[in-house]
């Protein structure tokens, strides 16, 4: 599990082996935080997420 601004993000690995190894993402985003920007935070506001 991974902090973000707005958020968290979880790593999952479904599948480990010798051969091969899978991994999945999971973001557990606030999106009201996104829209608003988060007091302090050091991400920009929904706006500015979308245009970069």
């Amino acid at each position: 599990m991974f902090e973000l601004n707005h958020g968290y993000a979880y790593v999952f690995y479904p599948e480990v082996s010798e051969n091969r190894t899978t991994a999945a993402l999971l973001l557990d985003i606030d999106p009201i935080d996104l829209a608003r920007g988060k007091a302090g935070s050091a991400g920009g506001s929904l706006h500015e997420t979308v245009i970069l």
